[in-house]
């Protein structure tokens, strides 16, 4: 590289750029842990079978949990 630098290209272009990976970062750990908890729930026989709104409707509820707990929203 021309100034001296050769693991320039590893960072980030902008700071934006960082910011925007860590944030999506979190929302998959989120993600995951509603995830978990929904199976759990599943496993433990919480849901008839072929009732999947309300599935969707749990692991929104379990979502939107994990993203206030997290500070997210």
């Amino acid at each position: 590289m021309p100034d001296g630098k050769p693991d320039r290209h590893i960072l980030p272009t902008t700071s934006f750029h960082s910011g925007l990976r860590a944030g999506r970062a979190q929302e998959r750990e989120c993600a995951l842990r509603a995830a978990s908890a929904l199976a759990s729930e599943a496993a433990r026989g919480a849901f008839a079978a072929g009732d999947e709104a309300s599935v969707a409707d749990r692991f929104t509820a379990l979502l939107r949990a994990e993203e206030e707990k997290a500070g997210i929203r």
